[in-house]
């Protein structure tokens, strides 16, 4: 199994087992967060970057980023307070979706990174690590 099929394994759950109406590869669309390269259909959504690995002589450890993000359009306090409670249903899903994976994945704490009104809207983002371990025996046996 190759780092691409580790991340759609992850891609393909996300999308199947949460609220996340897209999730897709990071690439590069909250470069600038005022601006982000985001279609309003596609919020809330969920970004997945692969960040690197860390290789010991028992395992592979691959590593990955996810964005969760969500944009509220609306100036009205109860709309954006119901856009922020859907994304921390977001990120309890996909902990769950995580957790409940056939590969071994740790997952991390979410961390806000965003959380401001920009010209679209209130962009929030939040980030977690995920890491998935395999041995050179399971690289072997999905090859």
């Amino acid at each position: 199994m190759q780092v691409a099929d580790i991340q759609d394994l992850l891609i393909s759950s996300l999308q199947e087992k949460t609220d996340a109406k897209k999730v897709d590869y990071y690439f590069g669309e909250l470069s600038d967060y005022n601006k982000p390269d985001l279609g309003v259909d596609d919020l809330p959504i969920v970004l997945v970057d692969f960040k690197g690995d860390k290789e010991s002589n028992i395992t592979t450890q691959l590593l990955f980023n996810l964005y969760i993000v969500n944009i509220s359009f609306s100036k009205n306090k109860k709309i954006k307070k119901d856009a922020h409670l859907a994304l921390y249903k977001l990120l309890d899903q996909i902990d769950t979706t995580l957790f409940n994976l056939d590969i071994p994945c740790k997952v991390r704490a979410s961390k806000k990174i965003f959380d401001a009104k920009i010209e679209k809207g209130y962009l929030v983002i939040f980030t977690k690590d995920v890491s998935v371990q395999i041995t050179p025996k399971e690289i072997e046996e999905w090859n």
